[in-house]
């Protein structure tokens, strides 16, 4: 099948190994001994080395492992009905190329902007993981004693991309625009693709979508 969005990440229980979450939309399964074709998606949980080769959105893998009925959550509504347990030893990159052309270009800026927001941080891992979580949504670098921090004191939804993360954005954007002396006329013009690319290499979560059609 075809991995429908770049992994999120997370640490394993052993030194070294990471948990890659995605879903995966399938096309061809294999049965009593042979090839048939398939339709659906289903939600990947892939405990990996962290120097095995990473999934990307428009890759098409061949993954084998055990398929179980998804715990129903209505918070998720669109969330596979399926989830696959993928062994590690299994994982066979066949090609790339196979998603939206727009949807790749955001989620490469995504991953630049990630090595960017690390540089000169090295020896500070735990600054760096809160920038990229703050500013990407990559929360997979945050400590654990951080993470808990957050969820006790109830604000660790500031680190998962929202509305708010578009509208201060767009904020910032727009005080630059007229800053640079540019009519309120044409801030649409400029404005509006960037917060298109952020939402879409963010996940668009619903809260981030409706505020950046609101803020257009």
């Amino acid at each position: 099948g075809i991995v429908s969005y770049d992994p999120v990440l997370r640490a394993g229980r052993r030194e070294g190994e990471e948990v890659r979450g995605f879903t995966f939309q399938v096309e061809a399964i294999r049965r009593a001994g042979s090839w048939q074709r398939a339709r659906g998606s289903v939600a990947v949980s892939w405990k990996a080395d962290r120097n095995a080769r990473a999934a990307h959105y428009g890759e098409r893998w061949m993954l084998s492992g055990l398929v179980a009925i998804a715990e129903p959550d209505p918070l998720m509504l669109n969330r596979p009905q399926y989830t696959l347990n993928v062994e590690p030893a299994s994982a066979r990159f066949l090609s790339d190329g196979h998603g939206s052309p727009w949807v790749s270009f955001c989620l490469r800026g995504r991953r630049a902007s990630y090595d960017i927001l690390g540089r000169g941080l090295e020896q500070f891992p735990m600054q760096a993981g809160l920038l990229r979580a703050l500013i990407l949504g990559y929360r997979q670098e945050l400590p654990d004693e951080l993470y808990r921090s957050f969820s006790l004191t109830g604000t660790l939804h500031v680190v998962a991309i929202s509305g708010m993360h578009v509208v201060i954005l767009g904020v910032l954007f727009m005080a630059f625009l007229k800053g640079l002396g540019f009519s309120r006329r044409v801030w649409v013009l400029l404005l509006a693709p960037l917060l298109v690319a952020y939402t879409v290499a963010t996940g668009m979560s619903a809260s981030a979508v409706r505020a950046c059609v609101m803020a257009i």
